[in-house]
């Protein structure tokens, strides 16, 4: 997951605009929302699960899944996610509140590279802290009544701590930020011999349980050194390799893949008996309604949002377009 993260720092630093923020969030709200609105009604509908509240006191927790900010509102995430991935999205949208902000502040700043290093720095210590309160206990209460409206079981109690608590946003930021600064430092990033890449990536990716022991946080700042190391060498490889066509179709499916993927295959797995058949309608399910979410929501909707995040006079950071889209 925090791959993902650090890619979004990457790309979307480049669809911030210094004088009009609005434009730019409305954009990432209509290239988000409406494939979010779709999967999790379609969810709702094939598990069998609750679409709308059912009392005046669940409107806020609808309303904070609605808007794929549940994370925010685990007992609404409880309650009405379907996707169960929609955590990751409230954390995004931190990301896409923020970004505009420290977007700014480089270019004030005069020198970018050395403001989002700062940044990064700034958020890896953040993260650490964060990560090392939640672990001792410190923060749980911060959702002490919405974890016992959940569940009063102890043990249940200890697996949304860290559901909810310990990898929540600020854990999480140091991965957009060296995402961030390695597209504004992709002159630098590029001269990085691959040996070295390979070096960091091994060590820090290579026993992912011994570098969370080591550093005392799960997740821990390290692993995003070792996915930058690991992005490093996946820079290296020339754009126009043919065998990276199919890799591009499926980056071109990979939000509707995300959204579906767990909801397709809970509604099959509970449908069909295990075996060769299973696995197939599994893929098959999954890849169509990726496709068609993917033709008919997905495509009009980014077009729209790229209209609005167009509008504004220039980007902050003066970085090559990206031609495969903003994430």
């Amino acid at each position: 997951m925090q791959l993902f993260f650090l890619i979004s720092g990457y790309l979307l630093v480049q669809s911030a605009d210094r004088r009009r923020w609005a434009p730019f969030l409305a954009g990432r709200a209509v290239r988000i929302l409406p494939c979010y609105w779709v999967a999790l009604c379609a969810a709702a509908w094939m598990l069998g699960r609750p679409l709308v509240p059912a009392g005046a006191d669940e409107v806020l927790d609808y309303l904070a899944s609605v808007f794929a900010l549940g994370h925010l509102r685990p007992y609404g995430l409880y309650r009405f996610d379907s996707l169960f991935v929609s955590w990751t999205l409230t954390i995004e949208w931190t990301w896409y509140l923020g970004l505009p902000l420290l977007a700014w502040a480089a270019a004030r700043s005069g020198r970018p590279v050395r403001f989002w290093c700062a940044a990064a720095i700034a958020a890896a210590v953040l993260s650490h802290l964060w990560v090392m309160a939640a672990q001792a206990g410190r923060l749980d209460g911060v959702y002490a009544e919405p974890f016992r409206r959940i569940t009063p079981d102890p043990a249940a109690l200890e697996a949304l701590r860290v559901a909810f608590v310990t990898v929540a946003a600020p854990a999480q930021w140091t991965y957009f930020l060296i995402g961030a600064l390695m597209r504004v430092a992709q002159d630098r990033v590029a001269s990085i011999p691959v040996w070295a890449a390979v070096l960091v990536a091994l060590v820090l990716l290579g026993d992912p349980a011994r570098t969370a022991a080591l550093s005392g946080t799960d997740p821990t700042v390290a692993t995003g050194i070792g996915l930058a190391g690991l992005f490093v060498l996946a820079l290296r490889v020339p754009a126009g390799a043919r065998w990276l066509l199919p890799l591009h179709r499926v980056g071109d499916l990979s939000y509707p893949l995300y959204l579906l993927h767990v909801p397709v295959t809970m509604a099959i797995v509970q449908r069909v008996a295990p075996g060769p058949m299973r696995t197939a309608l599994v893929c098959l399910g999954v890849t169509v309604a990726a496709a068609l979410m993917h033709r008919f929501v997905e495509l009009p909707t980014r077009a729209a949002g790229a209209r609005l995040a167009r509008r504004g006079p220039r980007a902050i950071i003066d970085v090559p377009t990206n031609p495969r889209g903003d994430r």
